[in-house]
């Protein structure tokens, strides 16, 4: 029996098929650091078969990780934690790329003008600072931040397992040196 496939079946995969820059195009790095972090929180076994939510922010323009807190739940308590290290590490950024959870923003569903909706509490903050909050329902738009995921995925459980980190509390304590060398590796020409 012939395996190859027949004219007609090549030519209808050919047309099928689309050109890789066609099918997620990427957007462009940021020009300048701290025009846009990512910011986003992953559940995960961390540590300790536990899982937890793991929040952190990637600068777009250098990839480097600017803050990491490690909660039970995606929180605010976990974005405050980051935001305090990107102001306290790398300064004041332009603008926060988050997906659309009501801790950045909340609109009402029949209101359309967007000054009558209730600032959160994370978007009062990032106001008093003249941080600007972009949100997207898709996840791709976030490619940075989901990248560094799974980036972190499969190496952070082996660094926290090694320096037998077992709770919340020693992890967070453990991510201040392991970021800061992580971005020394990986960021080092920044």
């Amino acid at each position: 029996m012939d395996q190859t496939p027949s004219k007609k079946k090549k030519i209808a995969l050919h047309t099928s098929i689309l050109n890789l820059d066609e099918a997620h195009p990427r957007r462009p790095r940021c020009a300048y650091a701290g025009e846009m972090l990512q910011m986003d929180a992953s559940p995960h076994n961390w540590f300790a078969d536990i899982t937890s939510h793991l929040h952190i922010a990637v600068d777009d323009c250098t990839g480097m990780i600017t803050g990491a807190w490690f909660d039970q739940q995606e929180t605010l308590s976990g974005y405050y934690h980051v935001f305090q290290q990107t102001l306290t590490g790398y300064g004041i950024p332009a603008m926060f790329f988050t997906d659309n959870r009501t801790v950045f923003e909340y609109k009402r569903n029949e209101e359309v003008n967007l000054e009558h909706n209730t600032l959160t509490q994370f978007g009062y903050a990032c106001r008093q600072f003249g941080v600007e909050i972009r949100t997207s329902s898709v996840a791709q738009a976030k490619g940075r931040v989901e990248r560094m995921f799974n980036t972190l995925q499969s190496r952070l459980p082996v660094e926290l397992r090694l320096s037998n980190v077992t709770s919340i509390q020693e992890a967070n304590e453990f991510l201040i040196s392991y970021i800061q060398k992580f971005n020394q590796i990986f960021f080092s020409t920044f």
